[in-house]
């Protein structure tokens, strides 16, 4: 077996991690040699590439700096420094008329509820059967309780928002 070409060398097979050096066993030396410098070679190419793309990526940042500066200015308000505001996130996605707040309201509570009833179903069918008292059940329970008690703090909090037209989470909103 006398692997000369990259194309060769892609067909030995990958699943053993040393089934790669099955093409250079049957090389001599000398070979071998060449084959080390052609990969040399060709990863000094791949390096250049690399660099001409960071220089070519650093000077298109010049440019647009040098161009249009307005585009990396963020004016300063002290209004919206995170260490004195209170309000972490406005949330604008939600709609403002009533009847598309009440469908995504009950949207959001159908998903909730079946969320909720799977999950228990797990945490059930893992704690009344013994033969699944296994580490991979242990996990998913863990899993499932996870799951929970996260879309019980996060979608009940969504709907209370959503009946209650607020649309601003504090950061104390974000703790409790």
């Amino acid at each position: 077996m006398n692997l000369t070409s990259n194309e060769d060398l892609r067909k030995v097979p990958d699943s053993n991690p040393f089934g790669a050096t099955v093409g250079y066993r049957s090389l001599i030396y000398e070979e071998v040699l060449r084959e080390l410098v052609k990969h040399k070679e060709l990863l000094r190419r791949k390096d250049t590439h690399i660099r001409e793309l960071k220089d070519y990526i650093d000077n298109l940042l010049v440019r647009v700096m040098e161009e249009t500066p307005s585009i990396l200015r963020v004016p300063y308000e002290p209004s919206r420094r995170a260490a004195n505001s209170p309000v972490v996130n406005k949330t604008e996605g939600l709609s403002e008329k009533p009847e598309v707040q009440s469908t995504t309201g009950g949207l959001l509570l159908s998903l909730y509820l079946v969320a909720i009833i799977g999950n228990l179903l797990i945490l059930l069918a893992t704690i009344s059967h013994s033969h699944l008292h296994t580490p991979m059940y242990f996990f998913l329970s863990n899993l499932s309780f996870s799951v929970i008690c996260f879309t019980s703090t996060t979608v009940s909090k969504m709907l209370v928002n959503i009946q209650t037209q607020n649309k601003v989470i504090t950061y104390a909103g974000c703790i409790t």
